[in-house]
C-alpha cells in the first residue's frame, strides 16, 4: 500500500524530470514536506512516550538542522530561515517520494536522537545522503 502511494505522487509530480535543484526551490514541495517531517516527528514521539501525540516542526528547528547536517553550506548563501526550512522540507519529501527512504527508515532514523532537534538533523542527514545530494547540485541557485 505504501509503495503504491509513492508510485502515484512520483507520477504526479513527475520528479523524474526535475532537477534537485528545482526540488529545493521549488515551495510547493515544501509543503508536503511539511506534511511529512511533522508526520515523521509525531510517529516518533508517539513511540517514545506511548501516547498519541501531534507535533509540528518550526522553521528555528529545520534551519538548526540544515545548518548541522551541512545542507547549509551546500545551498546559495542568500536564503532566510525560511528558505532554509522549505529546502529542507523539500529535500526530505523528495528523498520520500523518489523511494530513496521510507517512512520506516525515517521514523527509525528520528528515533535515534537524543532530542527531537538531533533527530531532525538525523532525517534531514538521512535525506541528503540518501537523495545523493551534492554540493555542486545546489549550490548555484541564486537564492530565487
Amino acid at each position: 500500500m505504501a509503495d503504491d502511494i509513492v508510485f502515484r505522487l512520483q507520477k504526479a509530480l513527475e520528479l523524474q524530470h526535475l532537477s534537485l535543484l528545482c526540488i529545493v526551490k521549488d515551495n510547493r514541495l515544501s509543503k508536503l514536506g511539511d506534511a511529512v517531517i511533522n508526520f515523521i516527528a509525531s510517529v516518533s514521539e508517539t513511540v517514545r512516550l506511548g501516547i498519541p501525540t501531534g507535533l509540528r516542526v518550526d522553521n528555528k528547528m529545520l534551519t538548526k538542522a540544515v545548518r548541522e547536517s551541512g545542507l547549509r553550506e551546500r545551498l546559495a548563501h542568500r536564503r532566510n530561515r525560511h528558505m532554509l526550512g522549505d529546502a529542507a522540507e523539500a529535500l526530505i519529501a523528495y528523498a520520500w517520494i523518489k523511494g530513496n527512504v521510507t517512512m520506516g527508515e525515517y521514523v527509525e532514523t528520528m528515533l535515534r536522537g537524543e532530542s527531537l532537534q538531533d533527530g531532525i538533523t538525523l532525517v534531514l542527514s538521512l535525506a541528503i545522503d540518501r537523495a545523493g545530494v551534492k554540493k555542486d547540485d545546489v549550490k548555484n541557485d541564486q537564492g530565487s
